[in-house]
């Protein structure tokens, strides 16, 4: 009977979701991506619950079938509606131009069971605002989070990040109006994987974007930082740089572009990568890009890859700093040349703590 139809097809699917994950997570843990925590105890009972819940509605579509035959085929165009309606795939800014109508606008985002999900991580200043946001990730396990971010006319918005274990994949989407500031500035001090990336795109006249990393990488940490800064309009300005020390067999990488659209005239924009390379197997990718259809704009790129400073460890040493206490000076003051674009007292501290803490740890090898 076709109620009990959708028994072996949950079955199957949940198989091959089964086998799937067993041979992600076996890959992950051979070549050092993933080490497998207490979460992975959790795995069996999560994956009950979403069997059980998807054998639940299928039971039901399956009953509702044999009174009336074409459920499947509305199901399916529900579900279809139901992924083009959700702020998933359109943007709020979007939906408020396309509909116009603030209660309708309203209806069509609260009326979706899945906006309070989708919508945890979409951010709008209004206009004028000032706004200090800090994501400290220390969990161990696996985090991919995306943020929409709208900073409209002069708001200003900085964005904090700080990574001190597990591995994140991030995405931040930043749209800056006129005279909006954005600035973030991203530490990566732990863990496996760090993949941070920013589209942002400068809309209209006096906008800024500052977009500040440094990276503290121990072991076969890898850190990647991937940055597009979109120049749409005239008389905007962007400032980028990436201070990355390596110990071990880390590996970082830094991939940038500054795009200046044909109309962008009078644009600033600075792009640089630095990197400090403690050990012979350590690894530093760096590829900043400018991509420039406007004749007259201000833009620079540049990149360099170096090791501690002889001559400046030997000037310490000759001033009576231990070896360990030079070169812990010396990393100190390269990675502030990044937490020095804190501008809060309190926050910079904060940071500037945890960054000495990790500085020691990666110069004795006991972990970043």
């Amino acid at each position: 009977p076709s109620e009990v139809l959708p028994i072996p097809s949950a079955l199957v699917s949940l198989i091959l979701y089964a086998i799937g994950a067993v041979v992600v997570v076996a890959i992950g843990a051979a070549t050092g991506k993933f080490s497998p925590g207490v979460e992975l105890v959790f795995a069996p009972v999560v994956l009950a619950l979403q069997f059980l819940l998807t054998l639940g509605i299928s039971l039901l579509l399956a009953n509702a079938n044999v009174f009336a035959r074409d459920v499947q085929q509305v199901w399916r165009i529900f579900s279809t509606a139901w992924f083009f309606l959700s702020p998933v795939f359109w943007h709020p800014a979007m939906m408020r131009e396309l509909i116009g109508n603030p209660t309708l606008t309203s209806l069509a985002f609260y009326g979706n069971p899945a906006f309070s999900l989708l919508m945890a991580h979409r951010i709008t200043l209004a206009a004028g605002a000032k706004v200090v946001l800090v994501d400290n990730h220390m969990a161990a396990g696996y985090t991919n989070a995306v943020f929409d971010i709208e900073v409209r006319a002069g708001a200003e918005l900085l964005l904090i990040r700080s990574q001190q274990a597990g591995h994140q994949i991030g995405q931040s989407r930043v749209t800056l109006a006129e005279g909006a500031q954005y600035k973030s500035v991203a530490l990566v001090t732990g863990g496996v994987l760090a993949r941070h990336e920013a589209r942002v795109s400068l809309t209209a006249a006096n906008a800024h974007a500052d977009l500040h990393s440094a990276v503290l990488g121990l072991g076969k940490n890898h850190a990647d930082f991937t940055y597009v800064i979109d120049h749409q309009a005239a008389d905007t300005s962007s400032n980028t740089s990436a201070y990355n020390v390596l110990y071990g067999q880390a590996r970082g990488v830094f991939q940038g572009k500054v795009i200046v659209r044909p109309d962008a005239q009078h644009v600033e924009a600075e792009m640089q990568t630095r990197a400090m390379m403690l050990s012979e197997g350590a690894e530093m990718d760096a590829k900043p890009e400018l991509e420039i259809y406007a004749d007259d704009v201000a833009c620079a790129h540049g990149s360099a890859i170096g090791e501690l400073d002889r001559d400046a460890l030997f000037f310490l040493r000759s001033r009576g700093l231990s070896e360990a206490a030079a070169r812990h000076l010396l990393v100190a003051g390269f990675i502030e040349q990044i937490t020095g674009h804190i501008e809060d007292a309190g926050l910079h501290e904060i940071m500037r703590g945890l960054i000495e803490t990790k500085i020691t740890g990666l110069l004795t090898g006991e972990g970043a």
